[in-house]
């Protein structure tokens, strides 16, 4: 009885859209995917700890670059990084969410 007062709470969590809850560590890392019908994980085995500190490091310095001398440089150091999470993270969750084209109306949940 107890376990069902439980789903029922961790997924009324998630009525006004889903839940996603990181666990990064130097064994693996993994999505927790919170809806309101299902609960799953997403194994990401490219987001490991040492990668996301790296990353971290050079968007960090990417964005703390003064100076327009160093724009260009910086934005494509931030698409990388941002290309890497995509790589790493976005894409696995959106597509196990079904996330996988543009809403017809435009407005996303």
């Amino acid at each position: 009885m107890r376990e069902d007062f439980l789903w029922l709470s961790v997924h009324s969590l998630a009525e006004a859209g889903p839940i996603v809850v990181f666990n990064i560590s130097s064994i693996r890392s993994d999505a927790f995917l919170i809806t309101g019908h299902k609960l799953c994980l997403v194994r990401l085995p490219l987001l490991t700890s040492g990668a996301l500190e790296d990353m971290t490091r050079r968007f960090l310095a990417a964005i703390n670059n003064q100076g327009l001398q160093f724009y260009h440089d910086s934005n494509l150091e931030v698409n990388a990084v941002l290309e890497w999470l995509w790589d790493a993270a976005a894409s696995h969750i959106l597509g196990e969410l079904g996330f996988t084209q543009m809403p017809r109306d435009g407005r996303w949940p």
